[in-house]
């Protein structure tokens, strides 16, 4: 007999008068990875939260080993052994690995910063998940990588006796090597007898280590798929049916390359410092061209963020339409007529307590409003044109609060942004990230006709498969360092990871010109 760790009935969510969570019903048992599936935007987050004290639910309840229990505060669900891992842990840069780790046991499990018995402590650790080659107790916080972050999360939930650990998209911020150890990890979690409670869009990330797959829709968990490892075929084909996804286009073809005509360059980019950036960075994006940034190497650095004037002043040389600008700040590149998604979580990109349109239009007060008395109206019907993209269901509108959004709802309102005013040049980092399919193609159709219309984009990615058929050409950096850029037809990925490889022999001070 399976016994239950987690027990949800009847859970009911509203924010702002809005349902939610419309009754969910959901059981995870011991000693199980639980994967939980859906649309952007259909209560996954809030589910997490109020599994782990963060938010409370409006009704229902929750069993924990067959006894009722309320967590009013995420401590509440900590002494229960509930954890919630977050997707881009937090740590302290100045100490190491096993400081960190330390700092956060509580009670009889508390270290208190003898530096031998952290360490050695952490060393246990590390060497009972097979860490130990992957893994030390003395990196610092600053030089940990995410994929780092979150190791450490999970040895700080085990070495405080978890029993149910909660994680929000794991793996939608790793690469394919850093999935593929995260998922043992995980797995060698439940081998300790821990519980795993994950939602994921990949459904292949699913059927690698689910034991059951639960899909929520319309606010009620729709269906619980046991054993989805041996229905892999049936999972695949059922998955647009319970997720309510309209079936997606094959990718179109990349477009042929632009002839480097002058007079249609929209931005030329000469920089002899970005900030973060360890070498130059030369390129030009023309008009109704994809300009693709291949961004690998565990020390990576965010370009478009850098040129944005998120991380301080770029110096050199930048022209928007063959006029000299400043990317001094992100006001001065606004000014320039140059927006920019970050690939920031936690509502950096938006500000919570606004409305969506309140959200949306945040960057053009300016432009809007010149007499700096706002209209909301107007505000409204800015934003209107991207009421379907932000797929508002369940009586939610676009004076709705921003609070309490999943981080796809997230992607879509940052992304929404920019989309709904004209600008000459956009720059993305991560613009897939958090979406569900359908959110991806959705976006990718969006981009195509922004191109089409004369738009200028600059796409960052720390992979390279959603460049294939999108770029026309692709610029490719590792480490922080810019080694080389490659122009269609010859964007493949065989390309990009010799280029990789050729640039671990280079010198540190070589200057690749692009």
């Amino acid at each position: 007999m399976k016994s239950e760790i987690l027990r949800l009935d009847w859970i009911s969510k509203s924010f702002d008068h809005t349902p939610l969570l419309n009754y969910v019903n959901l059981t995870v048992y011991d000693r199980e990875i639980h994967a939980l599936m859906g649309l952007n935007g259909v209560g996954k987050s809030t589910l997490l939260q109020i599994i782990t004290g963060q938010i409370q639910p409006d009704g229902g309840r929750i069993w924990v080993q067959g006894k009722p229990v309320r967590f009013p505060t995420i401590f509440a669900a900590n002494a229960l052994g509930i954890y919630k891992l977050e997707t881009v842990p937090e740590v302290v840069p100045q100490l190491d690995l096993a400081e960190n780790i330390a700092l956060r046991l509580h009670g009889k499990r508390r270290i208190f910063f003898s530096s031998t018995d952290a360490h050695r402590y952490t060393d246990q650790l590390l060497k009972e998940f097979s860490l130990s080659d992957a893994l030390s107790a003395s990196i610092p916080g600053h030089q940990m990588s995410t994929l780092d972050r979150q190791i450490a999360n999970v040895l700080f939930a085990v070495a405080n006796q978890a029993r149910l650990l909660v994680i929000d998209e794991p793996f939608s911020v790793l690469d394919e090597n850093e999935n593929a150890l995260f998922k043992q990890i995980l797995l060698r979690v439940r081998a300790r007898g821990i519980a795993i409670l994950f939602t994921s869009h990949s459904y292949r990330n699913v059927l690698d280590i689910a034991d059951r797959v639960s899909f929520l829709r319309a606010g009620c968990c729709a269906a619980t798929l046991e054993n989805p490892r041996s229905a892999q075929e049936l999972l695949a084909q059922a998955m647009p049916i319970i997720n309510g996804e309209r079936a997606e286009e094959p990718p179109a073809p990349p477009a042929p390359p632009r002839a480097p005509d002058a007079e249609e360059v929209v931005l030329r980019v000469e920089a002899q410092h970005v900030p973060r950036l360890l070498s130059p960075l030369r390129f030009h994006v023309c008009a109704g061209e994809i300009v693709g940034i291949v961004n690998m190497g565990p020390n990576r650095a965010s370009v478009c963020e850098g040129l944005f004037g998120l991380f301080g002043r770029c110096t050199g040389s930048f022209q928007v339409c063959g006029k000299p600008v400043s990317l001094s700040s992100p006001a001065a590149a606004i000014s320039a007529g140059i927006g920019c998604v970050s690939d920031s979580d936690h509502y950096q990109n938006l500000v919570p307590q606004l409305t969506y349109a309140q959200n949306i239009t945040l960057p053009y007060l300016r432009r809007l409003f010149p007499s700096r008395c706002i209209l909301p109206a107007l505000e409204t019907r800015v934003a209107e044109q991207y009421q379907d993209f932000l797929d508002l269901q369940d009586g939610r509108s676009l004076s709705s609060s921003a609070h309490h959004l999943s981080a796809g709802m997230q992607k879509r309102l940052a992304l929404a942004r920019w989309f709904s005013m004209p600008f000459r040049v956009l720059m993305l980092n991560e613009p897939f990230k958090n979406l569900d399919p359908q959110g991806r193609g959705e976006v990718m159709s969006i981009l195509r006709k922004k191109a089409a219309d004369g738009a200028a984009l600059v796409l960052e990615f720390s992979g390279f498969n959603n460049l294939l058929n999108l770029c026309t050409r692709v610029l490719v950096v590792n480490n922080s360092r810019v080694i080389g850029m490659l122009s269609a037809p010859h964007i493949t990925s065989q390309q990009i990871l010799a280029m990789v490889v050729t640039d671990s022999n280079s010198k540190p001070g070589d200057d690749v010109v692009v």
